[in-house]
């Protein structure tokens, strides 16, 4: 849960590092539900769509609580 708030500051900041940030928790997670999610969060990211990365982390969130 700890990733997703890491992951949420630096969408909120912009920064680049949450590409990498998405990239290491997805090679590591060992829900594939979550890593589709964050197989989506890394393209968002890719394409710096930013508002759309937010979202997709907040249902990150939701289903890791």
């Amino acid at each position: 849960v700890n990733i997703t708030k890491e992951l949420h500051q630096m969408v909120n900041e912009q920064k680049m590092d949450a590409y990498d940030q998405a990239i290491e928790a997805e090679s590591r997670w060992p829900d594939n539900e979550i890593k589709t999610e964050l197989n989506i969060l890394i393209e968002q990211l890719d394409l710096f769509d930013f508002e759309s990365a937010k979202q997709t982390i907040e249902s990150i969130s939701q289903k890791v609580q």
